[in-house]
């Protein structure tokens, strides 16, 4: 850029009509009647052309204009806020206390994080082909390249081995135990299984902390065999055979299947001397699951009822239409919809009766007012509904408990002084609140309990669910849309365990230059 470019790191309003001070003087003028040089003359310099014209040359993109003192400078100011690109990159920076001259662009640093904008935000891979997008992006900053969907491709792939060095370093470090769920899906789109394998642990700093390992194709058969294969070969990448706790899984047979032969490893292969006996904890949601489901199977005629009235309402047009009168009459416009459940998942079928019971004078009055509605709940099958969907409420508030990352937060424990395991079960109970932290208790008391916390930290890592393996089959059931059915078995991992890995920024604060006012990024 040329020299003389203004050297403040702070940009100047170019609106102003005038600048006091250290501003260049017109000298073709005589000198009883200076007149001040416009400011904008800072971002320009004075070139002769072709039969000794005066130019304006833009010291950021270099482009010619008309310089001499007839045409003004109107059209300059113009140029700088809206046709430069650079200009506006560089005021940007300079309202954001950065000065001008110590900004460096980095392509390579800018590739990275678009890569991980693709993981975090799911674009897809030819992002970098959309023109629109290509336009943007120009307009910030045109040095940056945009890569193509391979560049992206392989990009995504490289964030992904760096990360999953750091996550091999932070577990290799680990002076504890660590415990694992694991699940498998198939895509309904690509129709390729998926086995996901999750970690969990208590870190030195007595946060409980979770990292999915890895997402990975899974070969059919889904047996005990091939489940065995896939678990002793993830536990030995990750090098976890030395500090395997316990695995954490559905009720399924090939799951029995896989932890026997686990254990058998451990134990003849690896010999690992050690108490196999907690190595199975099977999933208390699915234990729950289970037993609601039995439950349920005694009202069966009046969730199918339910059921068919949702379909119903889905399918016609003109049903849905005589539903919302219904609603409208009866004065339950705010009420929430019935929404379809999933009928092996019984929490689901809770959230069905949750929403159907408020509106059941509504499904009535349908009834009247459609000839063709033939499902509406008889009132004893209404009294019977609310009373299942009492109980299910208790179950639904305990998966719920067990379901969240923090469940062994809210616990009873005790508290006092003496040898360790005596002093331990003398001490008085606290009393049980949803407040008290489980892990923030032994975390204080580890000084004086320093062998019942290290095995406590063990024990408390153990999820009692499979749910956080679940909820990463969740995350590529969004990956793996219509639209994107040709993605890798490796990429899909790359793109769901990456995901998991990095950290995402806090929502800020953003500043809306149209209107002047801050709004919080919701």
């Amino acid at each position: 850029m040329s020299t003389s470019r203004s050297e403040s790191s702070q940009p100047t309003s170019l609106h102003s009509s005038g600048h006091s001070g250290d501003n260049e003087e017109v000298t073709n003028q005589s000198r009883s009647s200076k007149r001040k040089q416009s400011i904008v003359w800072e971002h320009f310099t004075k070139v002769r052309g072709v039969n000794d014209s005066l130019h304006a040359k833009c010291n950021y993109c270099e482009k010619l204009l008309s310089g001499g003192s007839a045409y003004g400078t109107t059209h300059l100011k113009k140029h700088l806020n809206n046709a430069c690109p650079k200009f506006k990159l560089e005021h940007r920076i300079g309202l954001s206390g950065s000065p001008r001259n110590e900004f460096k662009f980095d392509q390579v640093k800018s590739r990275k994080d678009l890569a991980i904008a693709c993981i975090k935000h799911k674009y897809p891979f030819n992002i970098g082909e959309h023109e629109y997008f290509e336009i943007f992006l120009s307009g910030l900053n045109p040095d940056f390249k945009l890569p193509c969907r391979n560049t992206i491709r392989s990009d995504v792939i490289e964030v992904y081995e760096e990360e999953k060095v750091k996550i091999y370093k932070l577990l290799d470090g680990l002076r504890c135990k660590v415990s694992l769920t694991t699940d498998i899906w198939t895509s309904e789109h690509s129709h390729v299984a998926y086995c996901c394998l999750t970690v969990h642990f208590v870190d030195d700093s007595w946060e409980l902390q979770k990292k999915i390992l890895a997402f990975r194709k899974m070969p059919y058969p889904h047996d005990g065999e091939t489940l065995f294969s896939f678990m002793t070969e993830m536990i030995l990448e990750w090098n976890l055979d030395k500090k395997l706790f316990s695995i954490v899984v559905d009720n399924a047979t090939n799951n029995d299947v896989m932890i026997r032969k686990v254990k058998d490893w451990i134990l003849y292969d690896l010999l690992v001397a050690r108490d196999v006996d907690l190595l199975h904890v099977r999933c208390s949601a699915h234990i729950l699951n289970l037993i609601v489901q039995d439950g349920l199977n005694e009202i069966r005629g009046l969730i199918d009822k339910i059921r068919e009235t949702v379909r119903y309402l889905n399918k016609s047009p003109a049903a849905s239409q005589k539903f919302e009168m219904a609603l409208s009459q009866c004065n339950l416009t705010d009420k929430r919809q019935v929404a379809m459940d999933v009928p092996n998942r019984w929490n689901s079928t809770y959230e069905l009766l949750a929403t159907a019971l408020p509106l059941k004078e509504a499904f009535s009055r349908l009834q009247r007012i459609d000839k063709n509605y033939h499902w509406n709940p008889s009132e004893s099958e209404w009294d019977v509904a609310g009373v299942v969907h009492e109980c299910l409420q208790i179950f639904y508030e305990v998966t719920h408990h067990f379901s969240g990352r923090k469940w062994c937060y809210e616990s009873r424990v005790s508290n006092n002084q003496k040898s360790e395991l005596e002093s331990y079960l003398e001490e008085a109970r606290f009393p049980r609140a949803e407040s008290f932290n489980i892990l923030d208790w032994w975390k204080t008391s580890s000084p004086r309990l320093p062998v019942l916390a290290k095995i406590a930290r063990d024990i408390l890592a153990v999820p009692a669910t499979t749910v956080a393996s679940e909820a990463a089959l969740s995350v590529g059931g969004r990956i793996i849309d219509e639209s994107r059915t040709c993605l890798l078995p490796d990429e899909v991992e790359a793109l769901v365990v990456t995901d998991d890995w990095i950290e995402s920024i806090p929502k800020r604060t953003v500043h809306m230059e149209s209107s002047g006012t801050q709004t919080d990024n919701a």
